[in-house]
């Protein structure tokens, strides 16, 4: 497969450092420049980032995708309250309009720190998720 999904099409994602409640009950975040997006980004692909700057996440998305797996259930990095697994992007047998076609298709799955999220809402976000990428 050739196709390729350019993110920005798909999620607003925001870089955000540091997000903490005020004391007015509002959340106060440091967001990241495109800039030092980008900057944070070569220093980690080149292995030159610091434990600090990588610490203090909410949520991560992994993709085993890249190297052949269909589907697998990632692990929470503590104190996170979510990860989503992305798998590998592959033409299979699915249901349109009645009849069987062959699509690409991905597994996703989440994994979620009950302490933190009722199951209802990570279930609604892999359904918003998956909605958005049909």
């Amino acid at each position: 497969m050739t196709d390729a999904l350019d993110p920005a099409d798909l999620f607003d994602l925001r870089f955000v450092r540091d997000a903490r409640l005020s004391p007015d009950g509002r959340f106060a975040v440091c967001a990241i420049s495109a800039t030092d997006r980008v900057e944070l980004t070569e220093r980690a692909v080149a292995g030159r980032i610091g434990l600090d700057e990588i610490q203090g996440g909410t949520f991560t998305i992994t993709n085993l995708g890249a190297f052949g797996a269909d589907a697998f259930t990632p692990i929470v990095n503590p104190p996170q309250c979510a990860i989503l697994g992305v798998g590998r992007i592959a033409e299979r047998p699915w249901v349109v309009d009645g009849e069987i076609a062959v699509r690409p298709s991905v597994w996703l799955s989440v994994t979620f720190d009950h302490r933190l999220v009722d199951g209802a809402p990570a279930a609604r976000f892999l359904e918003a998720l998956a909605s958005r990428l049909s």
